[in-house]
């Protein structure tokens, strides 16, 4: 489960280093190419909010 978890929370940077290739490929502004993380970013805080097991205390 470490494992796991430590390889969800280092895919958030692992596009960070090719973003200029992927602009160039793509050909995309610096607004889209930004969109990139920040869609990665909100996309982990959407799943630790809304699907990850919560504890009920009843």
């Amino acid at each position: 489960m470490t494992t796991a978890i430590a390889a969800t929370a280092a895919n958030l940077y692992y596009n960070q280093p090719i973003l200029p290739l992927l602009a160039q490929e793509f050909e995309l502004t610096s607004g889209q190419l930004g969109s990139i993380p920040a869609l990665t970013q909100f996309g982990y805080a959407f799943a630790l909010l809304f699907i990850s097991p919560r504890r009920c205390t009843a």
